[in-house]
């Protein structure tokens, strides 16, 4: 088997099956393994490894760009084969290639309904040109960006305040990209506190007892005059 016939296959719906992607790439060659990984955040991907380099790569050339379940495929060889790896650092490899991807002509979207995916929010951008990448969150906000930045200027200019599955959306452009968001906390510690000292304790003198002498003096005795 040839080095590096191991296919990347990017931005599936999480919906595909194995037998969507082998439908697709089943033509360039010989598949001894499809692998296919959902993440926690969309987009899906996959690993298509091919017997020979050469299916491999007619696939990277003719399937790159292409369409499936109306999402562009990306499709190029790569050394990480699905076998015996860490779900993590598949997602941290898809991460990487997304941004690698991605372009500096970011959008933020506001206002969008809870049941919006990042499929909705893509196809709804689409009318102002190439979205290489969007994303939403539970809290109604999305991020998506475009190949250039005229494209970003059109979305802006004809989709803000246009309805999203019922809502208006607000679209602004997203300037937080390259910033650092880690802000150093000063903690300010209170002065200590002083300690209140307690005034002694008066001591009082136990009261004095007047007493009484009950010893009576003897009467004097009467001198007799003899």
């Amino acid at each position: 088997m040839s080095l590096g016939a191991k296919v990347f296959v990017g931005n599936l719906s999480d919906k595909v099956k194995e037998s969507d992607i082998r439908d697709k790439f089943d033509k360039f060659g010989k598949i001894l393994e499809i692998s296919i990984k959902t993440p926690s955040r969309p987009p899906a991907f996959a690993f298509v490894q091919y017997e020979d380099l050469r299916d491999a790569q007619d696939a990277v050339r003719e399937m790159n760009g292409t369409e499936m379940d109306g999402n562009t495929l990306r499709v190029e060889i790569t050394k990480r084969g699905p076998r015996g790896e860490d779900p993590r650092d598949l997602e941290r490899e898809d991460e990487r290639r997304r941004r690698q991807h991605g372009t500096s002509y970011r959008i933020s979207v506001s206002g969008l309904s809870s049941d919006t995916s990042w499929q909705d929010l893509k196809d709804f951008l689409r009318e102002a040109g190439d979205v290489a990448h969007s994303e939403v969150d539970r809290r109604g906000y999305g991020t998506a960006s475009f190949q250039t930045a005229e494209q970003m200027e059109r979305a802006i200019r004809k989709l803000d305040d246009q309805e999203l599955k019922g809502r208006r959306v607000r679209i602004r452009e997203d300037r937080s990209r390259g910033r650092s968001r880690s802000r150093s906390r000063s903690r300010s510690r209170s002065p200590p506190r002083r300690r209140r000292r307690r005034s002694p304790s008066r001591s009082r003198s136990p009261p004095r007892r007047s007493r009484r002498s009950d010893s009576r003096s003897p009467p004097r005795r009467r001198r007799s005059r003899s």
